[in-house]
């Protein structure tokens, strides 16, 4: 059990995290890993892609944390991953290159483009959202092939 005290503190539903302002406590589980109860087979799951997808944003908070990142940088991320969801109507294990492509040029293109800096940040956050997910240790690939079928899959190219 990792703990570290704090006077603010916020508990993700979906996992064992709890983010104490810029530490984390973790209640018998490893911050980033796929969560008990995703797990448990006597739990079933309702609109199971939903909870996955939150419970990996957890995860990938978790991770970033440990990391240092601001959580300023953090929120930002995943709200982009959130949209970045939200745009192309998949799950990250059914995300595919095109996906990202198809999202960062309607960005680029639409009536207030984005500059080339924040293009390259938001491809970023994305790779390294799907970097995480199918980093081996962290077990959401054999998740989701078990659960869903597929798996996720590193789709930020260049």
């Amino acid at each position: 059990m990792i703990k570290r005290a704090s006077s603010e503190s916020y508990r993700f539903p979906a996992s064992n995290a709890c983010f104490h302002g810029l530490g984390i406590a973790v209640i018998g589980a490893v911050p980033g890993f796929v969560p008990r109860m995703l797990v448990d087979p006597d739990v079933g799951l309702f609109r199971a892609d939903e909870r996955v997808f939150t419970a990996m944003l957890d995860g990938c908070r978790a991770q970033m944390l440990a990391r240092g990142l601001t959580t300023q940088t953090i929120k930002q991320r995943c709200q982009l991953l959130e949209r970045f969801q939200q745009f192309t109507g998949e799950f990250p294990w059914q995300w595919r290159p095109a996906d990202v492509d198809d999202f960062l040029a309607g960005l680029r293109s639409g009536e207030k483009p984005i500059s080339l800096k924040t293009l390259r940040s938001y491809s970023n956050a994305v790779a390294m959202f799907c970097s995480y997910l199918t980093y081996p240790g962290y077990g959401w690939g054999e998740f989701c092939e078990r659960t869903f079928g597929d798996i996720p899959s590193q789709i930020c190219l260049n």
